[in-house]
């Protein structure tokens, strides 16, 4: 290679907090990562909605969220700070949306998606769909059969008591108020749905047939109903679910997962790729009796289908693919465009033009700087690992089963050639256009005198993979590799390639070796590996990288300013040579194959599905989203909790809150905050307006600051002894907190009630129960002894019935 409340605990769960580094730093380092393709994070997408003739959204995994304001064919990315799974979404008219995903997630937009705000699911199991008939009324249903149900937007949700709890919904609708039906699958794999007919105050639970499961349904009135399930094919009932009758639609290695009608006649089905590699999209016009299947250009396993109109939809599913149609499938527009295979390596002559190599024999190029790649090469049948030129005329590539390409005119042409090995070739470098050497599996090592034009075969007594190459001069040369029952190497030789030593010996293989100059180097590898020379490798130190992640490449633009990739989208950057490493999102979660800093010093990196990443830098850090309370939200706890987005730059935050909105009349002005959340310890006016802020702190460079939101804090009540009983149900902040080693929690019971109190930890495990018993109306106190737990942020649950209501508190020892 070259070298409190429920929500809360998303955030937590899959955002961890930033860690505080030191503050000797050469340079700062701001900006963000700008996709060059596709034009959004390739991530699985799961579920697209139309808002209107003309906006359409879509989600995805690890927080994608994109946005089409033309119907379908062109895309932009909405970062939300959130790195959580999203499962669906639905818009039900231009300006009032919804999101679901992992850990009892629920987003809401109430202007047609410029921001979006947390609701308060009361559960942390993933949610899997959301359906609402209206503004006001709407379900969501999920893991351990969790359904859920609002009458107001989503303000407050209410969870169904039913019996079933051993398996999985994955879709929910109603037909009306009363009637509705949610899908899916029991722990044995059973196919289920849940019936409701009073609004869902009561369900009946049916399994039907072998082991299965449902995904998707569209009720057309309460006795026909049809539900797409796995192995192609489909469930219908005339009945109202007395009986079923079972129809193939598609072959039975492909599962039907999304399902949509337009109205008692006209449907689409889409799902998972088959045997022989055809996507399942098919259409209806009698009501799902028979099925047509639609242009083959859908590509890709389809989550999830909206239709504008008749013949008018978009389909979107795994690694980031959106279809768009508006004739029924005869002309198809998708996003994105190739490549979408992983790109392995980069490398540019000039300012100018630059090359990318990759899986499937794919070869990239640009002439304008990054701004456009062309496809130069696509075989299908190769692999190519590594490209390198040795000045601008004469070019390499490193590719499988031994074979090369090689240029002498800038890459107008390519020409093969078989080399003396039939082993794959992974990195490839030379010192001047006649001498260079290629590295790949089994120990293969490679030598080339006349150009690449013959090579001979070099016995380094290896038998694991070598991953990267590196020569300081004409003399001085580096290898890396290793595999995970070997553990890692660094070979050198010292004699133009005549011999070769090991001279690191590594519990972890070695992917990636880079030389700033004829004396000072890196090399990265797996856990978090990474390794400096300043003396052409007479010894290596090992820097901490902070990380766990294997990484695949590293480079520098000078001794002090650097970057590291690898797996899972780690992104790592120096600014000091390495003796600090800091984590810098990526933004796509997707492995990183190579980074690369060109010639005008600009930072790239690329990787699977077809990702193509620039580093744009900026002169401060990014400005957050305000998520928690939403703006203008009225009943807020005077003990609030605030929760933003996350800034992948930041060391700390500054948050204001005030009486006016020009912020004269500070009430809270806080700075150096460690997270994103932020717990009051001093109690607000009851029934009063705040405005709240907050900006980004690195190190003393300071981000413009957010939008404004305000809050209207809750009136207080009044509870004197038994002859002022609370009004309403309440869950007190715990006091103090944060606390050391004990707090106490207070709540308020309107009537006597069955009353559990549970502590859970940031994972979502129980870990204390603190009263299951009844209690009597009134005012309750109770100790909570956390002596024998670490440091951090827990989650205290009071739930009485129906009454759910969960905090969050800070352990600090």
């Amino acid at each position: 290679m070259k070298s409190g409340n429920h929500f809360f605990k998303t955030f937590y769960i899959t955002l961890v907090f930033i860690l505080t580094l030191p503050l000797a730093l050469s340079a700062q380092k701001f900006g963000e990562w700008e996709y060059e393709h596709p034009d959004y994070p390739p991530n699985n997408l799961t579920s697209v909605s139309f808002a209107d003739q003309d906006d359409v959204w879509a989600v995805g995994d690890n927080g994608l969220l994109i946005y089409s304001p033309d119907g379908g064919f062109s895309w932009s990315f909405q970062d939300l700070g959130l790195r959580t799974d999203f499962s669906a979404i639905q818009f039900i008219d231009d300006q009032n949306g919804w999101i679901v995903g992992d850990d009892g997630l629920i987003l809401h937009t109430s202007n047609g998606g410029n921001q979006w705000s947390f609701q308060n699911s009361g559960t942390s199991r993933k949610l899997f769909n959301i359906y609402f008939l209206d503004k006001n009324i709407g379900w969501a249903v999920g893991r351990s059969s969790t359904i859920l149900k609002t009458t107001n937007g989503g303000m407050n949700w209410e969870e169904a008591d039913h019996s079933y709890s051993d398996g999985t919904l994955y879709s929910i609708q109603f037909l009306n108020e009363d009637f509705g039906m949610a899908v899916g699958t029991k722990s044995t794999s059973q196919q289920v749905y849940m019936k409701t007919e009073d609004g869902g105050e009561t369900w009946d639970e049916t399994s039907i047939g072998s082991p299965d499961w449902f995904y998707d349904l569209h009720i057309f009135n309460e006795d026909n109903i049809i539900i797409s399930t796995r192995n192609g094919r489909i469930r219908t009932t005339s009945d109202g679910g007395d009986t079923w009758d079972l129809t193939s639609v598609t072959s039975n290695s492909s599962s039907l997962e999304t399902i949509h009608f337009i109205d008692e006649n006209k449907g689409w089905i889409g799902g998972t790729v088959d045997e022989d590699g055809n996507t399942p999209v098919q259409y209806t016009e009698d009501g799902g009796e028979n099925w047509t299947e639609i242009n083959s250009e859908f590509s890709g396993n389809i989550k999830s289908i909206d239709v504008l109109q008749d013949g008018y939809f978009v389909a979107v599913g795994f690694r980031g693919n959106v279809s768009t149609t508006t004739d029924n499938g005869n002309t198809v527009h998708k996003l994105p465009d190739d490549p979408n295979y992983a790109l392995l390596s980069m490398e540019f002559i000039d300012s100018e033009n630059g090359w990318i190599a990759g899986n499937t024999g794919l070869l990239l190029n640009t002439t304008d700087g990054g701004e456009n790649w062309n496809i130069v090469k696509k075989t299908n049948q190769d692999r190519f690992s590594d490209i390198f030129f040795a000045d601008d005329m004469n070019g390499w590539i490193a590719g499988s089963n031994g074979q090369l390409r090689k240029t002498t005119d800038s890459g107008l042409n390519w020409e093969t050639i078989e080399t003396v090995t039939d082993n794959n070739l992974l990195s490839i470098t030379f010192t001047d256009p006649s001498t260079g050497w290629a590295v790949g599996s089994s120990g293969t090592v490679i030598r080339t005198d006349t150009g690449g034009d013959t090579w001979v075969e070099i016995d380094v007594d290896a038998s694991y993979p070598l991953y990267s190459v590196a020569f300081v001069n004409d003399t001085t040369g580096f290898i890396g590799g290793g595999s995970f029952s070997d553990g890692g190497y660094i070979l050198q030789t010292l004699d133009a390639g005549e011999t070769w030593e090991v001279s690191q010996s590594l519990s972890e293989r070695i992917t990636d070796i880079n030389f700033i100059n004829d004396s000072i180097g890196w090399a990265v590898g797996g856990s978090g590996t990474i390794l400096k020379t300043e003396n052409a490798g007479t010894s290596w130190i090992t820097q901490s990288s902070n990380s766990s992640a294997t990484l695949n490449s590293v480079s520098f633009s000078d001794p002090q300013n650097g970057w590291a990739v690898g797996f899972g989208g780690e992104t790592l950057y120096t600014t000091d040579g390495g003796s600090t490493w800091r984590e810098f999102d990526s933004v796509n979660g997707l492995t990183l194959e190579a980074v690369y800093i060109d010639n005008a010093n600009r930072t790239w990196a690329v990787g699977d599905n077809g990702l193509i990443l620039k580093f744009n830098q900026s002169d401060s850090p990014k400005v957050v989203n305000l998520f928690y309370p939403d703006n203008q939200s009225t009943d807020v706890s005077v003990n609030a909790e605030l929760l933003w987005g996350m800034s992948y730059s930041a060391s700390s935050y500054e948050l204001q809150i005030a009486t006016d909105q020009s912020f004269n009349s500070l009430i809270v002005d806080e700075s150096e905050i460690p997270s994103n959340l932020f717990i009051l310890e001093t109690e607000l006016g009851s029934d009063e307006i705040y405005y709240w802020r907050v900006r980004t702190d690195h190190f003393g460079v300071k981000s413009e600051w957010s939008e404004v939101y305000s809050f209207t804090t809750e009136l207080a009540t009044s509870i004197n002894g038994n002859s002022d009983l609370p009004r309403e149900f309440t869950l007190k902040q715990n006091y103090p907190n944060p606390f050391n080693p004990s707090t106490v929690i207070e709540f308020a019971l309107p009537q006597t009630s069955n009353v559990r109190l549970e502590v859970f930890n940031i994972v979502g495990q129980r870990v204390a129960t603190l009263a299951n018993e009844t209690r009597q109306a009134g005012v309750h106190q109770v100790d909570f002894d956390a002596s024998h737990f670490a440091s951090g942020i827990y989650f205290y649950r009071l739930e009485t019935g129906r009454n759910v209501m969960t905090r969050s508190m800070m352990l600090i020892k």
